[in-house]
């Protein structure tokens, strides 16, 4: 009795929309993060594609040559020459980020680059060294940077003893060290927070995670202050061509490609999976339509076999037939649509309040038209399938066989 109920008219037809509207859903979000994270991957290092990063002696802390400088911007390939200074804070932590590995990490906090590219940016490079975690350095204002830096420094030239491991606290996701700022909006901005609790007055930096370049791993027994300068190659001109101009000139280059392996295979093996998802999500959605119409059909045979009887073709039964599951297969791939968009949205600002990963920002979440129209392109061909390999079937039947069914 169950049975015969849950295979009444009204079910059938909604298990229609239902099976439609959820792997509609899914198969738009699996493709439209899918997408993201390629865009993301792509956004990561386009602005990194043609710098290249010159020690002049990587092996002391040295300021740069201005006479140096000014022959390189004269150079026919090169666009711009700017110095990034930083202090490295002669101490490390342990910290857990993605996948639960630990990284001993050293801070660097930036007081001077002299560059308006830079400035209008409000944008920080830290130096590059092998298994950096990207992450860029935005903080709130240079002013923190400029006394937290001097605070240290100053300390430092007193007494290293402050710099023990209880008087050090730090935190991942929230801040206890800006009292001016709001907790909204600390919790909005996620914040990784470094400061020192023992010395007066407290003073901290905060890093927002969701606009990530890189965080150092990288180990230093004392404080030192560490220059570099950074050659931008103009429009036309490779990374091949400056480094060749560079290494003429005698200059140790490091491009800007240290984190480009490490994030792509992390990011590949992500799509592969949401690949995956994808095509099993759309394969259980064409068998789960499938199997769906068939009872649907199955259940009509007595109600077809009549109206054949009474003189109305294969063909306008069959038309029939078509516009009243395929309406409703097309209802469900709409509202799938409109559901996984508003998905990613809801997704969106759930990961900016309460995740925010630097290595994959939001924009992943991002509404797509071009997969919109694909995913709807893909499922109405699928329906049509479908549809006509069911029809085809039926049209083979008697008006008796349908009427005694």
């Amino acid at each position: 009795m169950a049975y015969k109920f849950l295979l009444s008219r009204r079910w059938q037809y909604f298990l229609v929309f239902f099976g439609v509207f959820v792997g509609t859903a899914l198969f738009y979000m699996f493709l439209s993060v899918q997408s993201g994270l390629e865009t993301s991957l792509n956004k990561i290092f386009t602005t990194q594609t043609n710098i290249i990063s010159v020690e002049k002696n990587p092996q002391n802390s040295i300021l740069i040559d201005d006479a140096l400088r000014e022959k390189l911007k004269t150079l026919p390939e090169v666009e711009k020459v700017y110095r990034e200074t930083a202090f490295i804070l002669p101490f490390t932590f342990d910290i857990q980020l993605l996948f639960s590995k630990t990284f001993s990490l050293d801070l660097y906090f930036l007081y001077g680059i002299e560059d308006e590219l830079f400035e209008k940016t409000q944008e920080f490079i830290v130096p590059q060294k092998d298994g950096a975690i990207p992450v860029l350095i935005n903080p709130l204002s240079v002013d923190i940077i400029n006394s937290f830096v001097q605070s240290v420094m100053s300390g430092l030239s007193l007494s290293n003893d402050f710099l023990t491991e209880k008087n050090i606290s730090v935190e991942f996701g929230r801040s206890t060290f800006l009292p001016s700022m709001s907790r909204t909006k600390r919790k909005k901005e996620n914040l990784f927070v470094a400061g020192f609790s023992s010395y007066a007055p407290m003073v901290g930096v905060a890093i927002p995670l969701s606009k990530a370049r890189e965080l150092q791993i990288f180990f230093k027994n004392e404080s030192t202050q560490y220059s570099k300068f950074h050659v931008l190659a103009k429009n036309g001109v490779t990374q091949g061509q400056l480094e060749t101009v560079l290494q003429n000139l005698g200059l140790k280059i490091k491009p800007h490609n240290v984190i480009e392996n490490k994030i792509t295979e992390v990011t590949n093996i992500l799509q592969i999976v949401l690949i995956f998802s994808s095509s099993v999500t759309l394969l259980l959605s064409f068998l789960f339509l499938f199997s769906v119409l068939q009872v649907v059909l199955i259940e009509q045979k007595r109600t077809i076999g009549i109206l054949q009887a009474m003189g109305m073709s294969k063909k306008m039964v069959s038309l029939i037939f078509v516009l009243h599951s395929g309406g409703v297969a097309l209802l469900g791939v709409f509202m799938g649509l409109l559901f996984g968009s508003a998905g990613l949205y809801g997704l969106k600002i759930f990961w900016n309040t309460y995740i925010n990963l630097f290595l994959f920002p939001a924009e992943i979440f991002n509404f797509n038209i071009f997969i919109f129209i694909t995913v709807f392109c893909i499922l109405v061909i699928i329906i049509i399938c479908t549809l006509y390999f069911i029809i085809k079937k039926q049209m083979k039947t008697t008006i008796l066989e349908n009427i005694l069914e």
